[in-house]
């Protein structure tokens, strides 16, 4: 008999757990949704006067509690910051990407110095995919930063 009573329990917070995931998806996604239309604005435009970005794909992603954490948080047009992390043992130019305070992979190496170039200049970034095929994640991400104008 009570087999019965702690299933009902794991159902209720199985069902509870994924009514709260749904929440946090639909406020995202509306609050996306606007910034998304912004975006492509941008992109599309055939000058863009206030800022550049740079493309790339993220690394460190398949890392077990990252993988996770981005499957269940992060969302397409949702902000992130980068981090410089001098004391990283494997690489003091390391640059770790994150999203909400959370870490969900750093910039890849090839691309760090490109980034320390334009560090003063950066603005939020934004995830601008996610493709998971239910065993490998890419996540891509623009680096923002004011275009500096040359004055007359």
């Amino acid at each position: 008999m009570w087999y019965v009573i702690i299933g009902v329990f794991i159902i209720l917070a199985i069902v509870i757990n994924k009514k709260e995931k749904q929440r946090r998806r639909e406020i995202l996604n509306t609050e996306s949704e606007a910034y998304s239309d912004e975006i492509q604005a941008t992109r599309n435009a055939e000058e863009t006067s206030d800022y550049d970005f740079i493309t790339f794909q993220v690394t460190g992603v398949h890392i077990a509690n990252r993988k996770s954490y981005i499957l269940n948080y992060c969302e397409e047009y949702s902000y992130i910051n980068f981090v410089k992390e001098p004391r990283n043992k494997v690489d003091p130019n390391a640059i770790k990407i994150m999203h909400e305070n959370k870490l969900i992979g750093y910039v890849p190496a090839y691309m760090t110095s490109e980034i320390h170039e334009l560090w003063d200049r950066q603005m939020p970034g934004i995830i601008t995919s996610i493709d998971y095929d239910g065993s490998f994640l890419e996540v891509e991400v623009d680096f923002r930063y004011k275009i500096e104008v040359e004055q007359s």
